[in-house]
């Protein structure tokens, strides 16, 4: 086939390395692309290039450098493609050269994301480059998260409580938080229960 030559009665497939192009007229003679490289943030293409994924084997003079897309990098400057963004990372920028994990509160399930993914209201977690929406944990009692992409929960204020655990639906508003009833109060922030008191006469009450 072309581009090939045999050696002790071997065919060997002849590919040019990234960069390169095959010089027409020739067996395995390779020349230096007019756009050889690409500096970092700009991906290098080929489109005569038989392997697209290293870009080797290019029968023509056609290298050529585009901007790294939303949701991809290139930290590098080299004759290589641009690069998808990991899970749990995003860029969000073009040409970028590197990508940036998801801040707390945000997720990024599958590569190439050019944004990531906010934790629904009435969840919330702590740690950066999460790839899963199950790192958004509900709310403990007491707390409650009414925005989405919360990193903490917020506690419901003294003279009241959230008893219950349950599921993000009940943790996703301060309406989610009880008054404590009458002959009991609370003057602490973030709790799942009141306290007796026998002269608390109003609901709500926090002294």
């Amino acid at each position: 086939p072309p581009f090939s030559k045999n050696k002790n009665g071997v065919c060997w497939v002849f590919k040019c390395p990234a960069g390169q192009y095959h010089f027409s007229g020739t067996t395995t003679e390779c020349r230096d692309m007019t756009v050889s490289t690409c500096s970092a943030g700009v991906g290098f293409h080929s489109p005569s290039a038989k392997d697209q994924t290293n870009l080797t084997g290019s029968t023509l003079n056609d290298g050529r450098c585009n901007a790294c897309l939303l949701g991809t990098y290139k930290n590098t400057a080299a004759p290589t493609p641009c690069l998808s963004c990991p899970q749990g990372y995003y860029s969000d920028q073009l040409s970028a050269r590197s990508c940036s994990p998801c801040p707390q509160g945000f997720y990024a399930s599958t590569a190439g994301k050019p944004t990531c993914s906010p934790c629904s209201i009435g969840t919330y977690h702590d740690q950066a480059a999460q790839t899963s929406s199950s790192s958004c944990k509900t709310c403990m009692p007491g707390h409650y998260a009414n925005a989405t992409g919360s990193s903490e929960c917020i506690g419901c204020p003294s003279g009241k409580k959230l008893p219950d655990e349950g599921g993000p639906d009940l943790h996703d508003h301060l309406d989610d938080c009880e008054e404590c009833g009458v002959l009991s109060f609370n003057p602490f922030v973030g709790k799942s229960d009141c306290y007796l008191c026998l002269t608390a006469e109003t609901f709500g009450s926090s002294t």
